[in-house]
């Protein structure tokens, strides 16, 4: 097929599973058998967009929610133990199939906390139905399991060793760097971002540098880079067949996340296609296994993850060129900025639908992190594992280098995050939109070009973000108070405020605040504080008389606060919490 035509074929598909049309699956595999017998690309498509609309149809039908009921039995974990607000969680398959989603504290989350995916482990406790959420749906979640007593049962299946062992290999890499940076360059390599604290979290995401802990095609192509010099000395079909092992450890390894199933199932087409003689350009490689994909799990094309995967790859594989093409400077500066630019247009569109308004500093953002970036996903999957194995004083020499770009890319996350960068809307998306076509459109002579550049970069002038001027209430739990000539900047955090408050802070480029109250000072609280510590410059926290916050100042007496326009603000302790009104 040609190359629109097989973009067609991937966006009927897509658009067939969103219609979902209950037709009969053995008449629209009979459609698809008469369309090739036939010969017929047009007919083809069509067809697999009648059986991909029956295949959405059946795997919604079939996606029913768990009843509430009392469960004792084993369970398969799919992902890896997280820490939770109050303790950990984590997906399993139950023995009958139905996938859930594990939620522990106390004794048993100290259990499952040492857990890993594909163990098998005895589980006791309550099952709730899951709500019927995209993001439920794309993983196959059916219930919500509180667990109540848990116990290992059986280690993970002799089939997933060499992927434990890769990823232990990291794991050990890693222990070498200083712990400010162990979990971020976990994220870089193999996208287990699991321990990555809440502020550093909000800061990548102000960057708009969080997918780089999400493993993506960028993961799978450094990983065939740094196995390709042993590759090439096999055999072309035994090269076939290591490579397609790799890329299945590889992505076993990275739990099989949507944007990595993606990524190594274009890989392997590509290889198939190799393996066969022929060249198989970069687009029909992601559009045939996006279809695959698609056909296989209907409930993929839910995931937000595997939108954003498949539109920055497409972003990239049809601008990428043309832009570098239109751009002027050194060749390494033009690439980077190429793809940053492309990779953005793929993804602007699912960003604001998903997200909300989109910052402008996350072009340069990954221009500057992005080099750093492939570099450790390189490094960790090479020198990073031989370094484990060395005397601890030549391995901590070894992974030196590493800890300066890990460093490297947290401080322009860091530096990002707090810049008044423009914040691009719907409609300021449409306006840049419409002047870039133009740009492109226009001789680099024509009069008119200028004025048009000129008026694009007063709307980004006039996007400039800056920190909310009147009271506002933060998601997350916070309401904030801004600074006047007379009165201080004041922070309240409330009894329920949880990580979400850190990443509006940061997102609404507060800087810095002179007043924090707590309404509790539990350890909830003071985990909290610690996170804004490190996104703002804090004044004074003033926390309840029995509080576990470091640092924070007991209010024994009441308290008001001039607060500027917003009035006043009436702080009354109590015991263990403080009354804010």
């Amino acid at each position: 097929m040609s190359e629109l035509k097989i973009l067609g074929l991937m966006c009927i598909t897509w658009l067939g599973i969103f219609i979902a049309a209950p037709i009969w699956i053995p008449a629209a595999l009979a459609g698809v058998a008469l369309a090739v017998i036939m010969k017929s690309e047009l007919g083809l498509v069509l067809a697999i967009g009648v059986l991909a609309s029956s295949l959405g149809a059946r795997a919604e039908r079939l996606h029913i929610p768990l009843d509430p009921q009392q469960f004792d039995g084993v369970a398969t974990l799919v992902t890896d133990p997280e820490p939770a607000r109050f303790g950990w969680r984590a997906e399993a398959r139950l023995n009958d199939g139905s996938r859930v989603r594990l939620s522990a504290s106390g004794p048993p989350a100290w259990a499952l906390a040492d857990g890993t995916a594909g163990e098998q482990w005895h589980v006791a406790g309550r099952i709730r139905p899951a709500d019927l959420e995209p993001w439920l749906m794309s993983r196959h979640i059916l219930g919500f399991l509180s667990v109540t007593e848990a116990r290992r049962a059986r280690a993970p299946h002799w089939v997933q060793q060499p992927s434990e062992q890769l990823r232990s290999s990291v794991s050990d890499g890693a222990a070498l760097l200083p712990r400010q940076h162990r979990s971020l360059y976990m994220g870089l390599v193999i996208g287990d971002d699991r321990f990555q604290e809440a502020a550093q979290k909000a800061r990548f995401r102000a960057a708009g540098l969080t997918h780089l802990l999400a493993v993506s095609g960028q993961n799978v192509a450094f990983a065939l880079a740094v196995a390709r010099p042993l590759l090439l000395r096999l055999p072309l079909r035994t090269r076939i067949v290591a490579t397609m092992l790799l890329l299945a450890v590889f992505a076993v390894a990275t739990r099989l996340e949507p944007s990595v199933v993606r990524a190594t199932t274009t890989a392997a087409i590509a290889v198939a296609a190799a393996g066969h003689g022929a060249r198989t350009a970069g687009t029909h490689a992601l559009a045939l296994a996006v279809t695959l994909l698609l056909l296989v799990d209907p409930l993929l094309s839910r995931s937000v993850g595997f939108q954003l995967s498949v539109g920055a790859s497409l972003g990239i594989l049809l601008l990428s060129l043309s832009i570098s093409r239109r751009l002027r400077g050194p060749g390494p500066l033009r690439e980077a900025l190429a793809i940053t630019l492309a990779a953005q247009v793929g993804v602007a569109p699912l960003l604001l639908a998903t997200f909300g308004p989109i910052s402008m500093v996350t072009i340069p953002a990954n221009v500057l992190a992005g080099w750093a970036a492939g570099a450790v996903m390189t490094w960790g999957l090479s020198v990073g594992i031989v370094a484990a194995w060395l005397p601890a004083p030549l391995a901590h020499l070894v992974q030196a280098p590493v800890a300066w770009l890990v460093w490297w890319i947290d401080a322009v996350a860091a530096w990002s995050a707090r810049l008044p960068a423009p914040i691009v809307d719907g409609r300021v998306l449409a306006l840049l939109a419409a002047g870039a076509i133009l740009v492109w459109l226009l001789s680099p002579r024509s009069i008119v070009r200028l004025p048009v550049v000129a008026a694009l970069a007063a709307s980004l002038v006039l996007a400039v973000a800056h920190p909310p001027t009147s009271s506002v209430r933060f998601p997350g739990g916070g309401d904030w108070f801004p600074a006047t000539s007379d009165t201080p900047s004041v922070l309240v955090l409330r009894a329920g405020a949880d990580d979400r408050l850190i990443d509006a802070v940061v997102r609404q480029r507060v800087t810095g605040v002179d007043i924090v109250i707590l309404e509790r000072g539990h350890r909830p609280a003071a985990a909290l504080a610690q996170q804004l510590r490190q996104v703002v410059e804090v004044g004074v926290i003033l926390a309840p008389p029995q509080h576990r916050v470091v640092g924070a100042r007991r209010l024994l007496e009441p308290l008001t606060i001039d607060v500027g326009a917003a009035g006043e603000l009436r702080v009354d302790p109590g015991t263990d919490q403080l009354a804010v009104s």
